[in-house]
């Protein structure tokens, strides 16, 4: 993951300092990438699972530094038997089978060399062009 001349000026914990202090309206950007039919609800159980500060934080680096691959979206992903949350999965696209465990290890030590420890723990990220068909 290559990061672009921006991000190179801003890492995770400013984009968290710049959301805390209200300059990226954090409603906006988790309904621009949230793949929900129901965005109200599932940010009311998110908040109780996650700091939804530190998922937007996240959010809008990775608008910024994912400059060869596309921030698709973000969903929960539940436990199916109990309907728990397990993790957020966030989808990232134009990525192969191989770049995908690249690119999960730089998104995760980022996070943990800022101190978002336990979003770490959170997350899941998925390269979403490994599933699909091939022609």
């Amino acid at each position: 993951m290559r990061e672009s001349s921006k991000s190179q000026l801003r890492d995770i914990r400013q984009y968290y300092t710049a959301v805390r202090e209200g300059k990226i309206d954090s409603t906006t950007l988790l309904k621009k990438y949230a793949l929900t039919e129901d965005f109200e609800e599932a940010v009311r159980e998110l908040d109780s699972f996650i700091d939804l500060d530190q998922l937007t934080a996240l959010i809008a680096w990775l608008e910024e530094s994912l400059e060869d691959y596309k921030l698709e979206g973000f969903t929960i992903i539940r436990d199916p038997e109990f309907n728990e949350i397990l993790s957020v999965a966030i989808y990232i696209g134009n990525c192969s089978f191989e770049e995908w465990r690249l690119i999960v290890r730089s998104i995760k030590q980022k996070l943990l060399e800022e101190g978002f420890d336990d979003l770490v723990g959170s997350l899941t990220i998925v390269c979403i062009d490994v599933f699909k068909p091939r022609e």
